[in-house]
């Protein structure tokens, strides 16, 4: 062997050795997907835009539930997240205490835990509960702030959660886009009736269907004698879809700017829209992530539920159906 092949040999041996050392770190440190190399277990994240909900591997030290549940609280309470996730727990809360109640882990926060407001309190919720009940032994999970179990918008119980008792509020991955259709719920000109009006639209398959919905709602109608019922540069906070109700979250300028039209047509029209797109029960409509705001002339309570409202929709008129059959 030549002294040139021989050191082309050495060399090469070099590089696999150091490559070999530090690929596992490596990959692990960029991995981001649903499941570890392995097909085993994931920690949830929100996403860069906190909106949804991401995904990224975990490896435990030790697969039993005695070492799992600390080295997860121990991860969720921290400030480190992989690239292009952030930390699911909103800011200055953490899991203060943990147990188990036969397969039921129960996780302590403070008080603190309810002030993020309810639509990123769900998201928070969604991935824990997703978190945890991977450990094996866990089937299920309850939450508790303050000492108190926790409830829903209305003080109802929320009781033990599996992941089951949520729909799917949008994990990223390759975030591949599709075509979805949906209604949107517009006004007429006097403002009597909600007009609805069918949209196709080519979006990222891991924004939830909701959030679609109420943004094109936002940017206005496009068919003749249909009109807006969003005040213009009225920003989407946060939408989720769980337990069969759908959480919108619009800054304030929703009702601070809102147009001159009766509250029920503007209110139905956001809920008609959602609960269209998801086939949600009923919808609730937070501004700044509160429920005790007030809407409109009329000082509508949004402390309330909205469900579907056929009563408001005006019929479509003949010549127009003809056009969209056509």
């Amino acid at each position: 062997m030549t002294d040139k092949n021989r050191l082309y040999k050495t060399t090469a041996i070099l590089f696999t050795v150091i490559f070999l050392t530090i690929c596992p770190a490596l990959c692990r440190a960029e991995t981001v997907s649903g499941t570890d190399p392995k097909g085993r277990y994931s920690i949830w994240y929100l996403d860069a835009s906190e909106t949804g909900l991401k995904t990224a591997a975990y490896e435990p030290d030790a697969e039993n539930k005695e070492a799992m549940v600390p080295e997860l609280i121990g991860l969720l309470n921290g400030t480190e997240t992989p690239s292009g996730c952030r930390r699911l727990l909103p800011d200055d809360v953490s899991i203060l205490d943990s147990g188990m109640e036969g397969e039921v882990l129960i996780l302590s926060f403070g008080p603190e835990y309810k002030t993020a407001g309810i639509a990123r309190e769900v998201l928070a919720r969604t991935g824990l509960v997703q978190t945890f009940t991977q450990v094996p032994g866990v089937r299920a999970v309850r939450i508790e702030s303050d000492g108190q179990p926790l409830t829903d918008s209305k003080g109802n119980p929320l009781g033990d959660m599996t992941p089951d008792t949520f729909a799917d509020l949008g994990v990223t991955d390759k975030e591949p886009y599709h075509y979805g259709t949906f209604t949107l719920y517009f006004t007429d000109k006097d403002g009597t009736m909600l007009l609805p009006e069918t949209r196709t639209v080519y979006y990222k398959s891991s924004i939830p269907r909701a959030r679609v919905a109420l943004e094109q709602l936002a940017d206005g109608p496009m068919e003749k004698d249909h009109y807006p019922t969003i005040p213009e540069d009225t920003t989407l906070l946060t939408v989720t879809d769980i337990d069969g109700v759908c959480y919108a979250d619009f800054d304030r300028l929703f009702i601070s700017h809102a147009l001159n039209l009766p509250d029920e047509i503007v209110l139905y029209s956001v809920a008609n829209t959602v609960i269209a797109a998801t086939g949600a029960e009923k919808a609730e409509i937070l501004v700044d992530g509160n429920t005790d705001a007030v809407f409109g002339a009329g000082e509508t309570s949004l402390y309330t539920f909205f469900r579907w409202n056929e009563e408001l929709i005006g019929a479509v008129p003949v010549g127009e159906a003809a056009e969209s059959a056509g």
